[in-house]
């Protein structure tokens, strides 16, 4: 259920972040560099806390 949930989260980051915008290149590649980094930082906190 967790993993569900933080794929819909990432989704949401990488479309609001590329405004959706399928046809430009540049804002998706940008919209899934900040949901990269995101779930890098989540990682990262888990982590240490784990």
């Amino acid at each position: 259920m967790g993993s569900v949930l933080g794929l819909a989260a990432l989704a949401v980051v990488a479309t609001s972040r590329g405004a959706g915008q399928l046809g430009n290149l540049p804002a998706l590649t940008d919209g899934f560099g900040a949901a990269f980094v995101r779930s890098a930082a989540i990682a990262a906190v888990g982590g240490i806390a784990g």
